[in-house]
């Protein structure tokens, strides 16, 4: 999961997977704004079948916090 996560935001910031590092987030990359981030969030609905409340999307600003709305909703 965690590499589909990746190569779903580089592709929407026009990055390599392997220049996103294990703590990538909103914060660490000046692409990742508010249009991108929706993007992100969209594409991540796409790829795994699922639909994000908007409390979860506004949390999902890093890596981490990405994994973890994803795998909860395992």
């Amino acid at each position: 999961m965690k590499d589909k996560v990746m190569e779903t935001i580089a592709a929407i910031l026009n990055l390599t997977p392997g220049k996103l590092g294990e703590n990538v987030s909103a914060e660490s990359l000046e692409d990742w704004d508010s249009i991108n981030h929706m993007k992100i969030m969209i594409a991540l609905e796409e790829e795994f079948g699922i639909e994000l409340s908007d409390d979860e999307m506004m949390e999902m600003v890093s890596m981490d916090r990405i994994l973890e709305v994803l795998n909860g909703r395992k």
